[in-house]
């Protein structure tokens, strides 16, 4: 029988997603509960003589984990020791991978029935997301405009990306752990249309390059089930959903076809106009320009405002587009750590994505029915967060940072309880 520390840390696992762009700290909130349950958890466990790592072939994968969720805070220190330039406030949002660490190892101490998360907690998040913005009076509409839906303390961009993020792991996770029935089924797919609607509802294209990455992720490697054939036409009709939606909503279509024009027509040797892709194109050679500059130390969140006037970067960047980044960043999560915290940044930022993803490519084949499916599920999850990474910051925002990394550590966490056991852990066939 679990105990009540480890059942209040199950459920707070299976529950997180849910109020994740309606309630400000939610996620934030469950984190900090977690750790706690967790140290409690570890420390019983201590006692009573099972090691914090296992003494397994698994071991390397747990150290190679535990040092890339630790890497944003190192990287962080490391950038601001060359400088000589320290601020607590920059370990703000980093540390939230570090506290991740003692919650993903009593994950795999807990043997953590991540089912409920997937099936239930995240198609749940979109429906109350959803009901939100309909019905819940958002007081800084005026901030984005009338035409851009979000709730009141999420950025359009963010708001969108996170929404298609939900739709799409909603989607994904039909007849992942066992077979849905057809209502299961049809209710997934509404979900992920309902996602489709907040994002393109929120007026941000970022993260939608993730839908036929993961539609073709999806027939390339999801593992071979009786009821493939289901699968692969849940994925087809989704695809054609999305040409008719380009088809018939003259909303999506401005964005696409300008966002085409912009990239087109961007000048690699003149001015360029502030637009959505130009001024994204040019902030990362803003990034270059000034990593160049300080590749050790980097510059922290302000440090290069003097160098913004350079004339290399007046060739080809308007004013408003070279001061802009000091206010909202490089609209990319790897060139805004890598001028932040030089090489340490850089790398710290592509250890987050790459040792996941290469933690799931290595068990997509795997033996065990659950952990083939887990990691299809999390080399999706993965995936998007990479692409919409290249288009906005992913890890800067304390909630976002707090729900990717709990996001990443419970995958990881129940694929490494799973393979600790000599048979499958949980049958979530019965689930």
């Amino acid at each position: 029988m679990n105990s009540y520390s480890e059942r209040s840390f199950i459920f707070l696992l299976s529950i997180f997603p849910v109020f994740l762009l309606v309630i400000k700290g939610w996620v934030g909130g469950v984190l900090i509960l977690a750790l706690v349950l967790s140290l409690m958890i570890l420390g019983k466990n201590y006692r009573n003589g099972i090691p914090l790592v296992p003494e397994t072939d698994l071991r390397p994968w747990f150290f190679a984990l535990v040092l890339t969720l630790g890497s944003p805070v190192l990287g962080v220190f490391l950038g601001q020791l060359f400088r000589m330039d320290f601020s607590w406030a920059n370990y703000d949002s980093p540390a939230r991978f570090a506290v991740c660490i003692p919650v993903m190892l009593a994950i795999a101490q807990c043997r953590f029935d991540i089912s409920r998360l997937i099936k239930l907690a995240v198609p749940c998040a979109v429906v109350v997301t959803l009901v939100s913005v309909l019905f819940v009076q958002n007081n800084n509409q005026h901030i984005w405009g009338p035409d851009r839906i979000t709730t009141y303390f999420v950025d359009p961009l963010t708001f969108g990306s996170m929404s298609l993020v939900l739709g799409i792991l909603s989607l994904i996770s039909v007849n992942l752990l066992g077979k849905d029935s057809w209502v299961g089924v049809g209710l997934k797919i509404s979900i992920f249309l309902m996602a489709i609607y907040l994002s393109i509802s929120s007026g941000s294209r970022t993260g939608w390059f993730a839908l036929p990455v993961a539609a073709f992720l999806s027939l390339l490697l999801l593992p071979r089930k009786n009821n493939i054939l289901l699968t692969v036409s849940g994925l087809v009709a989704a695809i054609f959903v999305l040409l008719a939606i380009y088809n018939f909503s003259l909303s999506v279509q401005q964005r696409v076809d300008l966002g085409i024009h912009e990239l087109i027509s961007y000048q690699w040797y003149g001015s360029n106009p502030h637009t959505s892709v130009g001024a994204r194109i040019s902030f990362v050679r803003i990034a270059f320009y000034l990593f160049l500059k300080n590749p050790l130390g980097g510059w922290g969140d302000h440090g290069f405002h003097s160098q913004l006037d350079a004339p290399e970067l007046s060739l080809f960047a308007l004013p408003e587009t070279r001061y802009f980044v000091l206010s909202a960043g490089f609209h990319n999560e790897l060139f805004t750590n890598m001028v932040r915290s030089g090489i340490w940044g850089l790398i710290s930022s592509l250890a987050l994505f790459l040792v996941p993803l290469v933690f799931f490519v290595s068990r997509v084949s795997s033996k065990l029915k659950v952990v083939r499916g887990l990691a299809f599920y999390g080399l999706c999850f993965m995936t998007c967060v990479f692409i919409i990474g290249m288009s906005t910051e992913v890890f800067n925002l304390k909630f976002t940072a707090s729900f990717y990394a709990l996001m990443l550590v419970c995958i990881c966490g129940a694929i490494l309880a799973a393979e600790q056991s000599s048979i499958e852990p949980v049958d979530y066939e019965k689930t």
